[in-house]
């Protein structure tokens, strides 16, 4: 690679004689040239490689490479052939000289070297060789630019035409020829040859713009039809101006035809793909959009309804991962001819056909317009009919799938009045649908509030994460067999000026689905940490500090490397910190969890399991993954006592992970029968709103002071 340098230039200078070098590289220098002096021809030719000189002059003989041969080694380099060497020579016969040229010297000089005409040659030299080298960047320059204009031409089909006013001859180009399926150099260029190649219904428009010119000197653009030799018809463009002479007569008319015929057929292909969804051929969102802003123009006071249904195939994603792309476009293809079916319509927005219309508006969302509906029931039943009918499998080769379907419903007018309105409400319907386990709900004005009031809380979740605004509290985990505190998890809160005390319940889902929750669980896990240390500090006896991780966390590569940086950072030792997961955040990439995991264990740091037994449970789960503590969920906590499965099911459950070690901890506990029966099946840990609510730091600090701790677990 060459390095940079400044704006002299730069000579090598290569002769074994050291007197001679010094003498030539200072009346080089001083010209203003740098000077490199080596003292023979394998030196040289380092020099040259390692930084390109402007000029090289050779000694002729010098011990191990000579200047003949060093010569002939640069000009077989293709960075370096182009570079001038000059060959200094006490020989100055015929034959030395012709082998010099040979070896690809640009110039000779005698030796003993007189400086001054050193002086002039080396002027000379690169003075004639920045010359030469312009001449060949202009040369290569033209002939890249004719290139590119030749190919240009050919590939825009352009071609080019002349006429003068009152002549009936033209000058045409070779594409022109080509263009009129004429033979170049044989067939006539006259002016009626050119009007009769032009469509019969476009000619007299064409002869028109002639007479114009000639007459008022004004020249044209105009699109029309050619008709070739062979009889096939093309779209052109002509564009034409006119040059006048000092009186202002018509003197010459130039002017260019370009083809335009597949530029005009992909337009119309484009049109049509703009408007179609190309894997299920149905209507996309924007010609949907389009439709429904026709039909819902205040100025076209429609009186009937419109209902616009929002159709969302739940966890179609996981078909793409599983089965693969593939089988995914084939299942919403299927799903299309199923909503084709539902809706009775053939799938093309017809705005002069009333009724059931169907678009694809999103990779796993369709629309349904119902056009005239007497009523909200009308919109319910085609709802019901849609989640009914996509309820039934699909084949996907060997595998049989079912897709549940929510549906969200805009009515018009009483959801909106414009197009953009009904298709907002309609998909905030649907969203709602979801988040509420429905298969088909309707818009309602509440739900512009809810998401008005989810968007100013995510922005003030965001401030007040950068304003380091969040507060933790700290809930003690009893121990099972005696009074003491044997453990704390801890609790983020969100204190708003705004919204007041925002509970866990609606911020925390709110952070997993806007990308906040890895810079929330951050948050928890360095201040926790701080605060346990500044427990130690001030010497609190201090348990174990359990702190809930999200999956989004724990799938990340690196994440125990970044958990035992924060215990690093502040001071809290491992053995002091419990970190808390949920069973969904084990299914989703095992590889990246396990290696987060084991480097978590590694660290002295334990694994809770959060919430077991709902959803996700699974045995393997205890076995697999390097888990020390199992947190019974409070749904079955709950139930104890009600003469159910519940009981022996948590005897069942503690008893398995005494087995397997593990430390068993109740969650939810709020009756003195619930913590009784607990107790008695062997719980190592309680907690629950029964035994303590959730404390700041200091009304923690005080509890531990006045219970202590229980046992070490």
């Amino acid at each position: 690679m060459r390095k940079t340098r400044n704006t002299s230039k730069r000579v090598v200078m290569a002769d074994d004689d050291p007197v001679s070098r010094l003498l030539a590289a200072r009346a080089l220098e001083a010209l203003g040239y740098e000077v490199e002096q080596v003292s023979d021809g394998i030196e040289a030719l380092e020099a040259i490689e390692r930084d390109r000189p402007d000029l090289v002059i050779l000694d002729l003989e010098m011990p191990r490479l000579g200047g003949f041969e060093a010569c002939e080694q640069l000009r077989r380099g293709p960075e370096t052939r182009a570079i001038p060497v000059l060959i200094a020579t006490g020989l100055t016969d015929t034959e030395t000289i012709d082998q010099a040229l040979r070896a690809g010297a640009s110039d000779f000089i005698k030796k003993p070297l007189d400086w001054q005409l050193l002086q002039h040659r080396v002027r000379f030299l690169l003075r004639a060789h920045s010359m030469v080298r312009d001449l060949r960047r202009t040369l290569a320059d033209l002939s890249e630019s004719r290139t590119r204009l030749a190919r240009a031409q050919r590939l825009a089909k352009l071609g080019h035409w002349e006429w003068e006013p009152g002549s009936r001859r033209m000058l045409w180009s070779e594409e022109l020829y080509r263009m009129f399926g004429l033979e170049l150099g044989r067939d006539s260029t006259s002016l009626e040859v050119f009007l009769t190649a032009v469509h019969h219904e476009d000619r007299s428009a064409v002869e028109k713009r002639f007479q114009e010119a000639e007459v008022e000197c004004v020249g044209w653009a105009l699109d029309h039809r050619l008709i070739g030799a062979n009889g096939e018809v093309r779209v052109v463009r002509q564009i034409a101006e006119v040059e006048t002479s000092p009186d202002g007569e018509s003197e010459r008319v130039c002017g260019t035809l370009q083809d335009i015929t597949d530029k005009r057929n992909a337009e119309q292909q484009l049109r049509e793909l703009a408007y179609s969804d190309d894997l299920t051929s149905l209507p996309n969102r924007r010609m949907l959009s389009e439709y429904l802003e026709s039909e819902l123009d205040p100025l076209t006071a429609r009186r009937t309804p419109l209902a616009l249904l929002v159709v969302n195939l739940e966890r179609f994603a996981r078909i793409n991962d599983t089965l693969g792309h593939e089988m995914g476009d084939h299942l919403l293809r299927m799903v299309a001819d199923r909503l084709r079916t539902c809706v009775d319509t053939d799938g093309v927005l017809e705005r002069t056909k009333a009724g059931l219309r169907l678009a694809r508006i999103g990779s796993d969302e369709f629309a349904v317009v119902l056009a005239q509906i007497q009523s909200s029931p009308d919109a319910t039943s085609v709802a019901r009919a849609i989640h009914d009918a996509l309820a039934e499998p699909f084949c996907l080769g060997d595998t049989e799938v079912v897709m549940n379907a929510r549906v969200g419903i805009a009515i018009y007018p009483d959801d909106g009045i414009t197009a953009e309105e009904i298709l907002r409400n309609a998909n905030t319907a649907m969203h709602h649908a979801k988040d509420a386990d429905e298969s088909v709900h309707f818009f309602r004005a509440s739900m512009n509030e809810r998401a008005t009031r989810n968007l100013g809380l995510e922005n003030g979740l965001r401030q007040a994460l950068e304003r380091d605004e969040l507060l933790l509290t700290y809930q003690p985990l009893w121990e099972g067999q005696s009074s003491g505190i044997n453990g704390l998890e801890v609790l983020v809160r969100w204190p708003s000026e705004e919204f007041g005390l925002v509970t866990p319940s609606e911020f925390i889902p709110l952070a997993e689905q806007t990308g906040l929750i890895p810079g929330i669980g951050e948050w928890v896990l360095r201040h926790a940490c701080r605060q346990g240390r500044r427990w130690l500090d001030e010497g609190i006896d201090l348990p174990r500090m359990s702190v809930n991780v999200s999956s989004v966390q724990l799938r990340r590569a690196g994440f125990g490397e970044h958990v035992q940086s924060i215990l690093a950072e502040t001071g809290l030792p491992a053995s002091m910190l419990e970190i808390e997961i949920t069973e969904s955040a084990l299914l989703s990439d095992e590889a990246s969890v396990s290696q987060n995991l084991a480097e978590l264990k590694a660290s002295g740091a334990r694994i809770a399991l959060d919430d077991f037994g709902t959803g996700y449970s699974s045995l393997s789960h205890l076995v697999k993954f390097p888990i020390d503590t199992l947190k019974i969920d409070q749904s079955f906590v709950r139930e104890i006592g009600d003469g159910g499965q519940t009981d022996p099911l948590i005897s069942a459950v503690v008893a398995m992970a005494h087995r397997l070690q593990l430390h068993v901890v109740a969650e939810g506990v709020e009756t003195p029968e619930q913590e009784q029966f607990l107790r008695l099946v062997g719980c190592d840990a309680l907690q629950g709103f029964g035994l303590a609510r959730p404390l700041p730091a200091d009304g923690l600090a005080r509890l531990l002071a006045e219970h202590g701790r229980g046992p070490a677990r």
